[in-house]
């Protein structure tokens, strides 16, 4: 089992350090692509955990549809739930009561996140924008309650408890409803 894990491993350093540049031989050149690098597995990890949870929001929306009125069949249901973009999954998971108010915001800035990371290029630079007294000011491309989502404190220690535990709520909840616990 061990020779399997270090084969893995060192496939995943190989590939890593290809795709990256991460044996670069200037080490200016070098810094940059591990910034990018790191910005690209936090990216990664943001869609990731975004899908997850959306998975789970699609089967306690389809379990909630399919208790109501028999007006469409289970596949109908199926269909029009896997149809429904990200936010939309968001909201009538919230209007229907199956999430909590607080777990609908956090789920809402998740996506929101996500959003960022789908559809910004460029993750480490900042963006300019203004204040309320219309002051010059750089904000994050990603963030988090006002903080950089790329430091790795603010992921780790501000971000992934809060969506874990999001995540792990959803995850008995949809494992009580299947009869699983």
């Amino acid at each position: 089992m061990l020779g399997r894990i270090e084969k893995v491993k060192i496939g995943i350093e190989r590939l890593s350090s290809d795709l990256y540049g991460l044996n670069d031989s200037d080490s200016l050149v070098r810094l940059y692509n591990y910034q990018t690098f790191k910005a690209e597995i936090v990216r990664g990890f943001i869609l990731y955990l975004q899908l997850a949870i959306e998975h789970l929001l699609k089967e306690l929306l389809i379990f909630r549809l399919k208790g109501g009125v028999k007006v469409f069949t289970v596949k109908k249901i199926k269909h029009m739930v896997e149809d429904m973009r990200p936010h939309e999954i968001v909201e009538w998971c919230g209007r229907l009561n199956l999430v909590s108010k607080r777990q609908y915001h956090q789920i809402a800035a998740l996506n929101r996140t996500r959003n960022a990371c789908a559809h910004k290029w460029h993750l480490t630079a900042p963006r300019n924008t203004k204040d309320q007294l219309g002051r010059r000011m750089k904000v994050p491309v990603v963030g988090f309650n006002g903080k950089n989502l790329l430091k790795e404190d603010v992921f780790r220690d501000d971000f992934m408890p809060v969506y874990s535990k999001v995540y792990l709520k959803l995850f008995r909840k949809v494992l009580r409803i299947r009869k699983y616990i």
